[in-house]
């Protein structure tokens, strides 16, 4: 195993000027990954990508525990991928449990899991809610194709109402509704932090039309890229969201993304909506 052949060598090179690592396979093994963690003492770079197949024909493996151990060791980790693992809300408690009173990252990927409003909640309070140490480090956020339904996009959205960190966040492929949706960027009046937000593929419409005109137009945004494709939009919500982008062109938005989006069964043919002013 090459994980096996890193652990041994210890050579002082690998040690403190290996910052980036990728684990595409977990060893079948007894590995001491604590021990492991510890010795890559620069780690700032860490990918655990569709690790769970491994520990599920292993069947001796925690995914949780050994990604929990390694988190404890890498004491400068700023970047964290766990796509594809099939994380539920009881896994995002084991794994980020060690991270309660505080944590270097400043991206995490958590996309294509199976996380749900408890999973938000814990994520919520230990990478996003500002607190009185100085709030969170987090700037990058990918939860695309999880579970996160109306409750869990509330969530979200009023632990972003105070923090200055995060901007971008990735919530496309979910199940929150086109009332949930509006409900979020109602909260985002006065979030002077998120830049990059995409919203594709989540049934928004009109509701979410209406929010994001209200938004734009009192200019409580620092918005600039939005992506609003495959979702309900219809060809009227469109050109009502052109309308107000057009009207304030000191608006933070640069573009928005509009494509394939049918309210009638029929994609309309709009593409992209810009603010080069």
């Amino acid at each position: 195993s090459s994980l096996k052949f890193i652990f041994n060598l210890k050579v002082d090179a690998i040690q403190t000027k290996t910052f980036a690592l990728k684990l595409s396979k977990l060893p079948s093994f007894e590995f001491p990954y604590d021990r492991f963690a510890s010795s890559f003492v620069n780690l700032t770079s860490l990918n655990m990508n569709s690790l769970r197949h491994d520990m599920d024909r292993l069947g001796t493996l925690s995914f949780t525990r050994i990604t929990s151990d390694l988190l404890q060791g890498f004491k400068f980790l700023s970047s964290l991928s766990l796509q594809n693992n099939r994380l539920n809300d009881e896994d995002i408690v084991k794994t980020f449990q060690s991270l309660e009173s505080s944590s270097s990252l400043t991206h995490l990927n958590l996309s294509h899991n199976n996380i749900s409003c408890d999973g938000i909640k814990h994520i919520c309070n230990t990478f996003i809610k500002s607190d009185e140490k100085g709030g969170s480090l987090l700037s990058g956020l990918d939860l695309s194709n999880n579970r996160i339904n109306n409750e869990a996009c509330c969530v979200l959205g009023e632990a972003l109402k105070g923090n200055e960190s995060l901007s971008s966040v990735y919530l496309t492929l979910n199940s929150f509704d086109d009332q949930a949706a509006a409900n979020f960027f109602q909260s985002l009046q006065g979030n002077t932090a998120l830049t990059d937000l995409n919203l594709s593929s989540n049934s928004l419409g009109k509701a979410t039309t209406d929010a994001l005109i209200c938004l734009i137009a009192e200019g409580n945004t620092k918005l600039q890229s939005l992506d609003l494709s495959l979702n309900r939009l219809s060809s009227v919500d469109i050109k009502a969201i052109r309308s107000i982008v057009d009207s304030n062109k000191n608006s933070s938005i640069k573009v928005i993304d509009v494509r394939m989006n049918s309210a009638s069964g029929t994609p309309t043919d709009a593409q992209f909506i810009n603010n080069l002013s």
